[in-house]
């Protein structure tokens, strides 16, 4: 008897409100965790911003994910960003967004050298900005497909701002280069140059002087 009156009492209209009001914080506080990670990437998205911003969104998105299921599209809204603002294309996002992911599991890298330089690791297709032996940045790059970007230690001798094709140069031996491009994919794939994504270009120009070490690797 006692069973059955809690159970009336439970779905009585009476207590839909209680019901209606949880429901509406659950609402709310996916919102809150939504628009936290799309914040987070974004920030994460700036040039010279900081690694970590990377693992917020990711905690958010995951916080949201246990506030309610609709949180499940969030990874969805943050591709669809990173291709129309960021990356340019899906082509370029998905391996894009594989790779923030991997940077954001990784431990920070060790420098081959010591001092203040450019290193390109071909095996890993990245790019390290070291400063004071410590690597303040990293890059996706993609190399020479045929593997002819050559290796060693070398010195940036001449910088060509702007251009159509190869977007903000850095000359280091002939003709080849760090510049930006508008596809960078996680593989070799380039003439031989090092190619960087169009949105770090102009910012990786401004850190790269004019004599500066470029050191290149498998």
């Amino acid at each position: 008897m006692a069973a059955s009156a809690a159970l009336l009492w439970t779905l009585h209209p009476l207590q839909t409100e209680s019901v209606t009001y949880i429901s509406q914080r659950a609402e709310s506080l996916m919102g809150l965790f939504f628009l936290l990670t799309l914040w987070c990437f974004i920030r994460a998205c700036e040039p010279g911003a900081a690694r970590q911003w990377r693992w917020p969104a990711l905690a958010a998105c995951l916080a949201g994910m246990a506030t309610k299921e609709v949180m499940a599209v969030a990874p969805l809204i943050v591709l669809l960003y990173d291709r129309t603002f960021v990356a340019g294309s899906f082509r370029e996002a998905i391996p894009a967004s594989a790779a923030w992911l991997a940077l954001g599991r990784s431990t920070p890298p060790r420098p081959r050298l010591h001092g203040s330089y450019i290193e390109v690791d071909k095996t890993k297709q990245v790019l390290y900005v070291v400063r004071d032996s410590k690597v303040t940045l990293i890059v996706p790059v993609s190399t020479g497909a045929t593997g002819n970007t050559p290796t060693g230690i070398f010195h940036v001798y001449s910088k060509v701002p702007g251009g159509a094709v190869m977007y903000y140069s850095n000359y280091f031996i002939g003709g080849f280069a760090i510049h930006g491009y508008v596809d960078v994919p996680p593989y070799p794939a380039s003439h031989g140059c090092v190619r960087v994504p169009m949105w770090i270009a102009t910012h990786l120009y401004g850190l790269i002087p004019t004599g500066m070490r470029v050191y290149i690797h498998y």
